[in-house]
């Protein structure tokens, strides 16, 4: 794992200590009807391999996201998310391979989300949440390596489950519509016999989702 590995979690803590300036400010308590919004920077930690025959893998993630609330409790949102896969070392087949490109990833979610404290009128609203989606990983000349041929398989898809818990942190009064978000997700990742060697061939893998991002809110 390499240094720029870390650098999501860095980011995370970073946005904790700005968020940290809206404790004293009044907060708007107005329902939200519809939010939007975005994560310029995050990351996919793919893990659980089969043994050695399969590779363990990092990719630095994009992503956007519409949530419509039901209520005040509870929201439903539509996520998609794009996976930049980096060169890093990686082991496949009891062999280290110095900086191998890793496949670009795409994914569309729907999630059922759920705020205990509701989002209005509290300084830290949470939520936990569950969902379903599809994600492809989309081969590289340079996945050749790995077993992964662009002439041969563009790209594989593969059913994905997730469960997950996050925090938002109002901008307060003197931006009601505007807050941050962290969040992390555990994502279980069906086996697909059409997948190349490297990835979910025969066995679900996991992956672990660190993202903070920030969002818009449309208000009743």
């Amino acid at each position: 794992m390499t240094q720029r590995t870390f650098m999501p979690t860095v980011a995370l803590l970073a946005m904790l200590s700005i968020g940290s300036v809206a404790f004293g400010q009044e907060l708007l308590d107005q329902p939200i009807r519809f939010e939007i919004g975005g994560t310029p920077g995050g990351a996919l930690f793919f893990t659980g391999g089969d043994d050695n025959t399969e590779a363990n893998f990092n990719v630095y993630t994009f992503s956007s996201h519409a949530d419509y609330y039901l209520t005040q409790h509870v929201a439903v949102e539509g996520e998609y998310l794009f996976g930049n896969g980096w060169g890093q070392d990686i082991v496949f087949r009891d062999g280290l391979l110095i900086g191998q490109q890793t496949p670009f990833s795409h994914a569309f979610t729907g999630a059922l989300l759920f705020y205990p404290k509701g989002t209005t009128g509290t300084r830290l609203p949470f939520y936990i949440g569950a969902g379903v989606g599809r994600m492809s990983l989309v081969s590289r000349p340079t996945t050749k390596k790995i077993g992964y041929d662009p002439d041969s398989n563009g790209s594989e898809s593969f059913i994905v489950s997730r469960i997950g818990a996050g925090v938002k942190i109002p901008r307060g009064a003197s931006a009601p519509n505007w807050a941050f978000r962290l969040d992390y997700r555990l994502l279980f990742i069906n086996a697909n016999d059409g997948a190349p060697a490297f990835f979910a061939r025969d066995k679900m893998r996991t992956g672990h989702q660190v993202q903070f991002g920030i969002q818009y809110a449309f208000r009743r």
